[in-house]
């Protein structure tokens, strides 16, 4: 015999969210015993919500009300989060509180899934990152079609399909952004360059890849598309020098992979350097466009800053292995 779940679609309750669970980024409410998760709800807040997924052992929802506000709960600083932009997920908690979170959720997988007993072990606080906002060296937006225009932003979570029209992005500097994002959107308009459907792999327009340094405030951009020779390169070159004299240099980047991902088939510099230089404390590191690097360069130079702190508690250091590391710092 079956058992009938304590919970259906369309249900409405309120309840105290119980936790918060990452990576979801989703409140834990309990319905007659039955979990539901809920997005943009905090820990200890009191909701009214709507029961919208059912699945064997939980279900999803959307809160219809906040009753009780949680004291870390705070006005997203982005017009485009409450659209569902993809870009962030947690600007409605206090920067703070987000780090509380990340914590408790690192110790939970260590405890958990690692088999480690925390009372047996000394865990730091986390390190803070210098910025909230604008703090990231590279920024990937994707183009796309939306009724017959062309758009220019990031996804939604689990849309992959679809596109947020993003008019600013506070992950990196604002005004950079702000001034490519448009510019660089009015050019595929002014072109009749059609966005890239990844559904039925039409359009040509893919990615606008913007890397730049808060440390030197070198920027380079790139251009992904299919295979397509771009109109009025020069008007485009003298255009994006105009308008940041900080430009390093401006690629084309040629990809014609089915998959999401930006891919760097070809490359062809239209002006300046295939790459810029970004500072870690007394370190100056060359970095290409298509290379990794950590992408908060202010955290990074005060994670470095604990390493050593770490290295050198006892003494010089003869020998230190770098294991699992994506730069050789």
């Amino acid at each position: 015999m079956v058992k009938e779940l304590s919970v259906r679609k369309g249900d409405v309750f309120e309840g105290e969210v119980l936790d918060f669970a990452l990576p979801e980024c989703q409140g834990v409410l309990k319905r007659n015993g039955f979990v539901v998760f809920v997005p943009l709800v905090l820990e200890g807040e009191f909701c009214r919500v709507e029961v919208e997924k059912v699945r064997r052992s939980f279900a999803t929802g959307k809160a219809l009300e906040v009753l009780r506000t949680s004291p870390a709960r705070v006005a997203p600083s982005c017009p485009h989060f409450l659209e569902g932009c993809g870009g962030c997920q947690l600007q409605f908690v206090q920067y703070e509180e987000q780090v509380r979170l990340k914590r408790k959720h690192a110790l939970n997988i260590l405890e958990r899934i690692g088999g480690v007993a925390l009372e047996k072990i000394h865990c730091e606080e986390f390190v803070l990152s210098p910025r909230a906002f604008e703090y990231r060296n590279k920024m990937e937006f994707t183009f796309g079609e939306k009724d017959g225009e062309l758009v220019l932003g990031l996804r939604p979570a689990n849309r992959f399909w679809d596109v947020v029209d993003l008019k600013t992005c506070l992950l990196m500097r604002r005004d950079l952004v702000e001034r490519l994002l448009e510019f660089t959107r009015e050019y595929g308009k002014k072109h009749r360059i059609p966005g890239y459907d990844p559904v039925q792999k039409v359009g040509v327009l893919r990615n606008l890849l913007v890397r730049y340094s808060p440390t030197t405030g070198e920027l380079l951009v790139g251009l992904a598309t299919r295979s397509f020779d771009l109109p009025e390169k020069a008007f485009l070159v003298g255009m994006l020098r105009e308008m940041f004299p900080e430009l390093r240099g401006i690629v084309h980047i040629v990809n014609n992979s089915p998959a999401s991902a930006l891919i760097f088939e070809e490359k062809h510099v239209l002006w300046g350097e295939p790459y810029f230089f970004e500072n870690i404390g007394h370190l100056s590191f060359r970095v290409s466009i298509e290379s990794f690097f950590q992408v908060n360069s202010l955290l990074c130079e005060a994670l470095y800053a604990k390493v050593r702190e770490y290295t050198l508690a006892d003494g010089p250091v003869v020998t230190a292995l770098d294991l699992y590391c994506g730069e050789e710092v």
